[in-house]
């Protein structure tokens, strides 16, 4: 409708952690979250102006389409996390670009974030959050197994009546390690209930503090679904995804990591788990990592949407920051 959408974004927030422990190791503490999100719309002139522009009045049904949860936040937040294991390095080198996370045992992660009116800003909710994750190397590290499950909501005490991106979800990895590359296969599911835009499109939590244990939060469904779907045109409340590939063995130079992948992935989208749309992705791909410096995975993607009457590779093109899964 010919109107300039912006956002408006102040975000920052402090955490302190105290740990006791090493291996068997629980990490608690106290923080403070500051968020201001405002997304309105401007008068195309208007849209150069160095000085504020008044906001525009749309209707609701478009601002429920197009614009995030909007926040006016100050709260008290509490994090404890556990781990009871301890980080194991593969002992083939190679294998280091297929399992960025090396740890082995069970970790977990609880965050509360109350906001308050009485902090100085206008919200009044509390959104409590918890990840549980299990991963465990067997056969001499041949076989490698990664299982998580989350829990994420927000509970209003003034305005909705119900509670808000409100999303659970399961996430079960294997992978098998051979001399002529690895095999992984993953099985992904989520569902929620009354997702803004947040939720739907990209990662849950407004503060994540993952701590020593190195687990990160609840995230949103279509940040896990990606491959052969342009940017940005998922939004679902549920979610699921069988993928499958496999990864070449790789090839050693100086400082760098670099690796072939073949996949498929069978994505199933709507609005819960018994309706899902499911489409078939095959495609292929590059990783690379500087392994002088850290572990992190670089990836380009080439995914192609089977259900698709014509491939378009612009749609299909994807890179991004460590592996898929």
């Amino acid at each position: 409708f010919n109107l300039i959408y912006h956002t408006k974004i102040e975000n920052f927030s402090l955490q302190y952690l105290y740990a006791i422990g090493v291996n068997d190791r629980i990490e608690f503490g106290p923080g403070f979250l500051h968020n201001i999100r405002q997304d309105y719309y401007i008068n195309p002139n208007d849209q150069y102006s160095l000085s504020d522009t008044t906001p525009l009045n749309v209707s609701q049904a478009a601002r429920a389409y197009y614009q995030p949860q909007q926040y006016s936040t100050n709260a008290l937040t509490f994090t404890v996390n556990t781990r009871n294991g301890n980080f194991v390095p593969m002992r083939n080198f190679q294998r280091y670009i297929f399992t960025e996370d090396q740890f082995e045992g069970l970790r977990s992660s609880f965050s509360i974030i109350h906001a308050n009116p009485a902090f100085g800003l206008s919200d009044y909710y509390t959104t409590p959050s918890l990840t549980v994750a299990y991963q465990k190397n067997s056969h001499n590290q041949k076989f490698r197994l990664d299982v998580s499950a989350s829990r994420i909501a927000t509970l209003w005490h003034s305005g909705t009546p119900y509670p808000t991106d409100d999303l659970w979800s399961g996430d079960a990895k294997g992978y098998f390690f051979t001399l002529f590359g690895t095999l992984a296969l993953r099985e992904y599911v989520a569902q929620g209930y009354h997702l803004t835009q947040n939720l739907r499109s990209g990662f849950a939590t407004q503060s994540s503090i993952a701590g020593q244990t190195g687990l990160l939060g609840p995230s949103g469904i279509a940040s896990q679904i990606t491959r052969g779907f342009s940017y940005g045109s998922l939004y679902p409340s549920a979610g699921n995804l069988t993928s499958l590939e496999y990864r070449s063995p790789a090839l050693k130079l100086p400082y760098l990591l670099v690796a072939g992948v073949l996949f498929f992935d069978y994505a199933g989208i709507g609005d819960t788990l018994s309706t899902l749309t499911y489409y078939s992705i095959a495609g292929f791909g590059v990783r690379s990592m500087w392994h002088e410096f850290d572990n992190n995975v670089f990836r380009i993607d080439f995914g192609f949407n089977l259900n698709a009457p014509q491939a378009n590779f612009l749609n299909a093109i994807q890179f991004g920051i460590s592996q898929t899964f």
